[in-house]
């Protein structure tokens, strides 16, 4: 069974009568983003940490070359250089994409739980008993 994307899965939420604020949801998927982001800096710590140096030394170069070679820009070269890399070593080792990571986790928890700073709305009966 595939799971939701998280528009679908608001279409649900709305369905059911559960809006949230765009606000919230907003917030909420910048949380998931941020939590994505450590488990990646983690995930690639790791890599860098107990793969043999030929390996890395090789990956990096190649990925260098094709960047120096794409990106002529001296603007922020340095920081694109970086994350270019990272991207490099994210694909030669197979890490998920946020989508790919996002649909591992389970989105049904938007379901079952509030983003944060969402409080419990009181439902307000629609029709009121008739005074007899």
């Amino acid at each position: 069974m595939n799971r939701p994307d998280l528009v679908s899965m608001r279409r649900l939420v709305a369905g059911l009568g559960l809006q949230y604020p765009s606000r919230a949801l907003a917030d909420y998927d910048q949380a998931q983003r941020r939590k994505y982001e450590d488990h990646r800096k983690e995930r690639l710590a790791e890599i860098r940490a107990t793969t043999l140096p030929n390996t890395l030394t090789a990956v990096e170069q190649a990925d260098v070359a094709q960047f120096d070679q794409d990106n002529t820009n001296p603007f922020g070269r340095d920081l694109m250089r970086r994350i270019a890399i990272d991207n490099a070593l994210a694909a030669h080792f197979n890490l998920p994409s946020f989508e790919e990571w996002r649909a591992t986790r389970g989105e049904t928890q938007l379901l079952k739980t509030r983003p944060p700073g969402v409080a419990a709305r009181r439902c307000v009966p629609l029709c009121f008993p008739y005074p007899q």
